[in-house]
C-alpha cells in the first residue's frame, strides 16, 4: 500500500477582514517573494489574444504561459487571503496586481490619507516615553509598533534614530545605564536587539535589588503595627486601672459625683471631665485627675 506523504510546504495564508491592512500586506508580500510571485504584483500581467499568441515562437509562448500561471497563482493567494466580507471588492479583478491595488487603495488610503497618518505616527514617536511601572519588553513593543507602521506607510526611519529616541525616553533610574551605553557603544552601529538585551539585563538586576528592600520595608511596617497595638493595649490597661481606682474612691467618698466625669471613648481611652487620663494624656500637658 502506497503511503501518503503530508505536504509540509503548504503556506498558511493570513486572512484580511478589513483591519490591520499594513501587517497583512507585509505578510502577504513575504509569501509572494518566497514563491517567486512578487513580480506579478509589481507588474500587471498583459493578456494576449489567441491571434497574437499564434504568431509567437515556442519559447515566447512558453514564457507567456508561465507568467499567466504565476499571475493566476498570485491572484488565488490574494483571494484566499481575504474574508468573505472583503472578497466582493476584488472578485472582478482579472490580475493579481489589480486586486492588490484595489485593497491598497481602499484600506491603506490615498496619498493624502497616508500623509496625515504619517504625521500622527511621527508625533506619537517623538512624544514617546516609558511609562511608570512599564517593563523594557513592553516599552520596546510599543516602539516597534509605531516604527513598523511608519515604515509600512512608506516612510523611512533609521535604527540609530530609534536607539537615540529610546535612550532619551527612559526614566531617571536608567540614567547611569544610558551614560554607560553612550560611553561604551557606538550608537550608529548599536542594534535594537543589543540595546533591548542590555536594558533588560539591567532591569533584572534592579528587580533583584529592589525585592529585598521591599521585603525589609514590609517587615518594618509590620513591626510598627505590632508596636502600635502593644501601646494601645498598655493604654487600655492603664485606663482600666485608673477607672478601678476612681470607682474605689467613689465608694470611700460618696460626696463626690463621678458619674458624669468618667467615661470610656473606644477601647483605649479614659476621660475625666476637666482633665485627661489614658491615651490622650500622653499627647497633652494637662493636669491629670483634677476637677
Amino acid at each position: 500500500m502506497a503511503s501518503i506523504t503530508p505536504n509540509y510546504t503548504q503556506t498558511l495564508i493570513p486572512i484580511f477582514d478589513g483591519e490591520g491592512y499594513e501587517f497583512w500586506s507585509i505578510k502577504m508580500k513575504t509569501i509572494f517573494i518566497s514563491q517567486d510571485l512578487w513580480g506579478a504584483i509589481e507588474e500587471a500581467f498583459q493578456e494576449a489574444t489567441p491571434e497574437e499568441q499564434s504568431t509567437w515562437a515556442a519559447g515566447r509562448l512558453k514564457e507567456y504561459k508561465q507568467s499567466m500561471q504565476k499571475d493566476a497563482k498570485a491572484l488565488s493567494l490574494i483571494q484566499q487571503g481575504v474574508s468573505n466580507a472583503i472578497f466582493p471588492r476584488i472578485m472582478n479583478a482579472k490580475t493579481a496586481k489589480e486586486a492588490w491595488e484595489i485593497l491598497k487603495g481602499q484600506y491603506k488610503g490615498s496619498y493624502k490619507v497616508i500623509t496625515i497618518k504619517l504625521q500622527s505616527l511621527w508625533k506619537d514617536f517623538e512624544t514617546l516615553l516609558m511609562k511608570e511601572g512599564e517593563s523594557i519588553q513592553a516599552f520596546f513593543s510599543r516602539v516597534s509598533n509605531i516604527v513598523n507602521q511608519i515604515r509600512s506607510n512608506g516612510d523611512t526611519i533609521e535604527d540609530k534614530k530609534i536607539v537615540q529616541k529610546i535612550l532619551r525616553s527612559l526614566p531617571a533610574k536608567f540614567d547611569h545605564v544610558v551614560a554607560a551605553i553612550e560611553e561604551a557603544k557606538d550608537l550608529t552601529k548599536l542594534t535594537l536587539v543589543e540595546l533591548e538585551g542590555s536594558l533588560r539585563a539591567h532591569e533584572e538586576r534592579m528587580q533583584k535589588c529592589e525585592k529585598p528592600l521591599e521585603q525589609a520595608f514590609h517587615l518594618l511596617r509590620v513591626e510598627e503595627r505590632i508596636a502600635d497595638k502593644k501601646r494601645t493595649e498598655v493604654h487600655f490597661e492603664v485606663g482600666v486601672l485608673v477607672l478601678e481606682s476612681l470607682t474605689e474612691f467613689q465608694k470611700q467618698y460618696p460626696m463626690f459625683d463621678l458619674e458624669d466625669k468618667v467615661q470610656f471613648k473606644g477601647k483605649d481611652m479614659v476621660m475625666i471631665k476637666d482633665g485627661t487620663v489614658g491615651h490622650e494624656a500622653d499627647d497633652q500637658n494637662s493636669e491629670r485627675g483634677t476637677w
